[in-house]
């Protein structure tokens, strides 16, 4: 008895407390999600084949013809994606731009384009999403341990949630109402049968969202997954500045080269991704990943090429080589973004997730109105006395 008591003071007391950022990061999430998982403002655009080939163009080919169109602006990347068109795309000061093609006639299929001043719906929404639209060192850690009291209460409200009996446990998994049923039962219904259907999912978007937001958990979980290793900080590839390329023309014939010798060694790989090298930071590498499947992340393998010489650089993280040779914690720390948006379940992962979200983003709202109820019930039975 006493463990529910606690368990319902800290449920109610830290759902308030957590409510408002649970309901927005809740909400940007699921509205994030549809482009994420390609349902709505999918860049990609679907191209034939010739001959039963794919073909693809050489990158800098690609990288002329985009820059020209991101007004003289270099691409950041390009992507590579079967039957897909390609993509290039610039993220900086200057705004940011988009641009798809067809890999067979090399036709521009489209152009997208916004200056530094433009408004960016989808920016807008993954601001939010990630530090509640404050600067990112203050919102992003409010939203991190938001989400950790967010797990407390979903644990929490399991506690209370447990019936005791078997025609409770009936009445808990289900509505079971009548015309006669009031506005609060019904609220209290949704909000203890959604409670108990999202409570395992959210748990986990929340435990593996907290990787990104909380620092302590992130390195713990690390350390407890690899058997007392320290997570490696994050750094991109270097190139040797020694050996500083005559050209940038250069640069470009050798990532062509590369991207070649990967494509013939990986026939089957669904899609390539090219991180350009910054022309203006001379230690700045090639960094090509090669994706098995479409639309999932963790099986990816990154590789790293010296932009002077085109050598292999070896960068000691998780998320840098191939996939096969990590270890458990490498690799389950590679899965993290697949389980939390849920693709690492195809296509029912991801609705699943979907859903979940857009019901875990009504629990704070059923939740302050049946306080507010309760609270107003109790100050009318002070006035009757």
């Amino acid at each position: 008895m006493k463990i529910r008591k606690i368990a319902y003071q800290l449920h109610l007391w830290l759902g308030l407390i957590s409510g408002l950022i649970v309901f927005v990061v809740c909400l940007t999430g699921a509205i994030w999600a549809l482009k994420l998982n390609g349902w709505v403002d999918n860049d990609e655009l679907k191209t034939h084949k010739t001959n039963g080939q794919h073909v693809l163009l050489e990158p800098s080919w690609v990288i002329d013809h985009a820059s020209k169109a991101f007004k003289g602006n270099i691409p950041n990347s390009i992507n590579y994606t079967k039957d897909s068109s390609i993509g290039a795309y610039y993220r900086g000061k200057n705004g940011d731009y988009s641009l798809q093609m067809d890999p067979s006639s090399r036709e521009t299929l489209s152009i997208r384009g916004l200056d530094g001043k433009d408004f960016d719906f989808w920016e807008f929404i993954g601001a939010g999403h990630f530090s509640l639209w404050l600067p990112y060192n203050i919102g992003r850690p409010i939203v991190g341990y938001g989400t950790l009291v967010f797990a407390i209460v979903l644990l929490t409200g399991l506690v209370l949630w447990l019936p005791k009996s078997k025609k409770a446990l009936k009445n808990s998994l289900r509505f079971n109402w009548k015309k006669q049923t009031g506005t609060q039962r019904k609220m209290y219904d949704l909000h203890n049968v959604f409670g108990f259907y999202t409570a395992f999912i959210l748990l986990i978007i929340c435990l593996t969202g907290m990787v990104w937001g909380v620092e302590w958990w992130s390195n713990g979980v690390y350390k407890v997954t690899s058997g007392g290793r320290e997570l490696p900080e994050w750094r991109m590839a270097q190139s040797d500045t020694v050996s500083v390329a005559t050209s940038t023309k250069s640069v470009y014939s050798g990532i062509d080269s590369l991207f070649a010798s990967l494509v013939r060694s990986n026939p089957h790989a669904e899609a390539f991704m090219i991180n350009v090298p910054d022309s203006a930071d001379k230690s700045s590498a090639i960094m090509i990943t090669v994706f098995p499947e479409k639309k999932l992340y963790y099986n990816a393998d990154r590789y790293s090429f010296d932009k002077y010489t085109f050598k292999p650089i070896q960068v000691s993280h998780p998320y840098q080589g191939r996939y096969q040779d990590k270890d458990f914690a490498d690799k389950l720390r590679r899965m993290n973004y697949d389980i939390h948006i849920g693709a690492i379940g195809g296509t029912a992962g991801r609705l699943l997730v979907f859903l979940s979200t857009i019901l875990g983003m009504s629990l704070p709202l059923t939740g302050f109105y049946l306080f507010i109820k309760k609270k107003s019930k109790k100050k009318k039975s002070k006035i009757i006395k």
